[in-house]
């Protein structure tokens, strides 16, 4: 059986007997994507893969409301317990020295938007916050990501996706020092490497 690994995303085959043995010890967890998929779509919810497309100034609101839905999560408070919410709010706000903390409607509605989409935060983040795609990498960044994933990531070494784009990086960055590629061009998110990744798998025969 082949399972993803939602980290490096990469596919590892398994033995019944010791996938189900690394299941019941709890190493690993498996996740039904098709349902969680399903569940996003229908809640309007963005991929995975688009966070890391975020803004700045929009990953700091989703990660301001990751922290009163965890605080939420720890305090064992449902989205119904309107009171108990107003309480993890003053709580996490003086943990984070938030001013301006959210109402208890906002809270609980996020509560709401997260439980839809199947536990997938990007439920809150508002669909216009998402940077429409730019235009395509120059050919010397092309070059490099290209051999970065064959040489780096598509190996035996099994190289996460986060340690070959540090590759990439610190290969173009060698390039913007000889003049070869400008420094605004030299940087490639997770999520334009997910989907060269899944493009590639997308071709294999299976």
């Amino acid at each position: 059986m082949a399972l993803e690994d939602c980290t490096t995303r990469r596919q590892s085959v398994y033995e019944k007997g010791d996938l189900l043995n690394q299941i019941w010890s709890g190493r690993i967890t498996v996740l039904n994507e098709a349902v969680r998929r399903d569940a996003m779509a229908a809640a309007g919810a963005p991929p995975i893969q688009a966070l890391a497309d975020l803004k700045a100034s929009v990953r700091r609101e989703l990660e301001r409301c990751v922290a009163y839905l965890d605080g939420m999560r720890k305090a064992h408070v449902t989205k119904g317990m309107r009171s108990k919410i107003a309480q993890v709010i003053d709580t996490v706000a003086a943990r984070l020295g938030d001013k301006k903390k959210p109402s208890t409607s906002a809270v609980m509605d996020w509560a709401r938007q997260v439980e839809a989409a199947g536990g997938h935060v990007g439920a809150v983040v508002d669909k216009r916050a998402f940077r429409k795609s730019g235009p395509r990498i120059p050919a010397v960044m092309e070059e490099i990501v290209t051999k970065a994933l064959r040489c780096v990531y598509l190996t035996r070494d099994r190289h996460s996706l986060v340690h070959t784009q540090a590759v990439i990086h610190a290969e173009a960055a060698r390039k913007v020092r000889t003049g070869e590629l400008q420094q605004d061009d030299a940087r490639v998110s997770l999520a334009t490497l997910s989907r060269r990744v899944a493009a590639i798998c997308n071709r294999l025969p299976m």
